[in-house]
Order: structure tokens, then C-alpha cells, then sequence
């Protein structure tokens, strides 16, 4: 977390302790995607609210033993402040969430309601329907980089699906 931190404070001059409400992705990086039904994605989780407390307690929890599973790999994190850089509404961090899912779902998920969001997602976050414009929220969704060399497809005996939610 301490490493997070730092290379939160290296890119934004701000410490990620005092990011009380933001959105954030966690993506597998290197060539490696998770097979969805609709397609193979990197992201694995998509969540909101005071980021280095809810990232301290998913690594409490399931994303340690998840990383340690998949030995070796890397994995990115994608953090964004929508209510200070954008409209200062402080509900549009649940909309960001809401609306990523809803967009992974589309791109990639799957017809059935536990297989079609993020591997360690489980629910659609909450609709706010608060209105913003353009698509700087889809980046997480984006793929950049190499192409993927390996798919994983984990089975739901894993424990890992739905795991952070």
C-alpha cells in the first residue's frame, strides 16, 4: 500500500490517504487477460469511495491471495477524483462506478447477472443518474500496450469471482 501511495504522490503531488472519494480500476498487466463471454479484458475489479482504505481492505481480504495466484504477474491501478476535477457533485464518484460496470457488462460481460461485470465484481454499483459529459471515464476499459500473450478463464470454485464485493 505504501508503494501505491508513492506512485499515487509521484504522479499527482497529493496523497492517496487523503483521496476520501474516488474511483478506482484494477487491471492485470503484461499480456495477461481474464476471458469474459463477450471477450478477454485485463480489468479485474471496478469500485469507489475512499480508495486507499477500500484497496487496504481488498488486499485484507481476497486481492493478496489473488495476486499471489497469479505469481509473477502485474497488475495497474487506475484512480480518478470525478467530483474535483469535473462537476464537484458529490455524487458522480457512485455514477462513474455505476456506468463502468454497466459499460464493462456490455463490452464483455456475459447474460448472467454473477458472470457479467469484473472478476472480483458482483453487483452494478449504485445509479446516482447524475449527468457528465464525454468519455475520460471509459479509460480503464481502453486497452493500451502489448497484446495479450495469455487468457485465464477462473472458475468459479476459484473464490475469486465476485470476491471484493
Amino acid at each position: 500500500m505504501e508503494m501505491l501511495n508513492w506512485a499515487f504522490w509521484e504522479q499527482t503531488g497529493e496523497d492517496l490517504k487523503d483521496l476520501s472519494t474516488g474511483v478506482y480500476a484494477i487491471r492485470l498487466s503484461g499480456g495477461i487477460e481474464v476471458q469474459y463471454e463477450k471477450g478477454s479484458s485485463p480489468l479485474i475489479y471496478i469500485g469507489e469511495g475512499n480508495v486507499f482504505n477500500r484497496l487496504k481492505q481488498h488486499y485484507e481480504q481476497k486481492l493478496f491471495d489473488f495476486m499471489a495466484s497469479l505469481n509473477g504477474a502485474n497488475f495497474d491501478f487506475f484512480i480518478c477524483e470525478p467530483w474535483k476535477k469535473h462537476y464537484r457533485n458529490t455524487d458522480i464518484h457512485c455514477q462513474v462506478e455505476h456506468d463502468l460496470l454497466v459499460e464493462f457488462a456490455a463490452r464483455y460481460g456475459g447474460l448472467s447477472e454473477r458472470y457479467c461485470y469484473p472478476l472480483m465484481n458482483k453487483i452494478a454499483g449504485s445509479n446516482r443518474r447524475v449527468e457528465f459529459e464525454g468519455d475520460w471515464w471509459k479509460r480503464p476499459l481502453y486497452r493500451y500496450g502489448p497484446q495479450p500473450s495469455w487468457t485465464i478463464r477462473p472458475l468459479a470454485e476459484s473464490g475469486f469471482v465476485g470476491a471484493l464485493d
